[in-house]
């Protein structure tokens, strides 16, 4: 089981990839209808900003018992977005956009380690990206985004992050597979390019389970295969640091 959506992974996908075989069109199952105060359904809203820069300072908090504990953010609006979600300021993260939000999250930040992200399938979707973005890289990674029990099921060998991989991410867009309460799969397609020149959009599959008070990894995550996009993003919103 992988710890994390791996650049390394998406890379290796790149090269095996024939690119004639799309991913199978999900059916979507809404969310019940969550606790908490409703926010508005998301669209393309005013106020976006399209730069990419570092996480202020003075959001940067963790505490003591970590990054993705005592989260306080609103349920929120428990409807899958069907267009692009707004975004208060794309931040850099392993050199990949990363949308934040004070609505959806992350509600904290420590350098690279972010945590807190709304329960609801946006505030998930926030979560996918981060995750992805990170790629297990930032120290406290797999403590705050992989339960314990779930984290004594990954081999000591598979625990690290996927290095220095010469890859470049940049999110195009996504698609969900499915969204309950407790639990949001959805497809995430990524621009990938390597240090070798090669290029494509691919597709990763990112499953977050809700624990306690905030979103982890699924361990069926680690089953799911990285494949190649359809053509024109058939069947993705669209959603980037120079598209929302």
């Amino acid at each position: 089981m992988a710890a994390s959506v791996s650049a390394l992974g998406l890379v290796m996908a790149l090269g095996a990839c024939s690119g004639e075989k799309k991913p199978e069109t999900p059916t979507v199952q809404p969310a019940p209808t969550g606790q908490g105060q409703g926010q508005t359904q998301p669209s393309d809203g005013e106020g976006n900003k399209d730069t990419t820069s570092a996480p202020s300072e003075d959001t940067a908090s963790s505490g003591s018992d970590g990054i993705n504990t005592g989260c306080s953010l609103p349920d929120g609006d428990q409807k899958i977005p069907n267009s692009a979600p707004p975004v208060d300021e794309w931040v850099d993260v392993n050199g990949t956009g990363v949308p934040t939000s004070k609505t959806y999250g992350p509600e904290k930040r420590e350098g690279d380690l972010f945590g807190c992200y709304a329960h609801s399938p946006t505030g998930a979707l926030f979560a996918m990206v981060y995750f992805g973005a990170a790629s297990g890289k930032p120290e406290g990674f797999l403590d705050a985004w992989v339960t314990p029990e779930d984290l004594a099921t990954i081999p000591e060998n598979r625990r690290g992050s996927s290095g220095d991989s010469g890859v470049t991410l940049t999110l195009r867009g996504f698609r969900f597979s499915s969204a309950t309460q407790d639990k949001v799969t959805a497809d995430l397609a990524w621009h990938v390019t390597t240090d070798e020149g090669q290029n494509a959009t691919m597709v990763s599959r990112i499953i977050m389970k809700w624990s306690g008070d905030h979103w982890t990894m699924d361990p069926e995550m680690g089953d799911t295969p990285v494949t190649r996009a359809p053509a024109n993003l058939d069947g993705f919103t669209l959603w980037s640091a120079g598209n929302s």
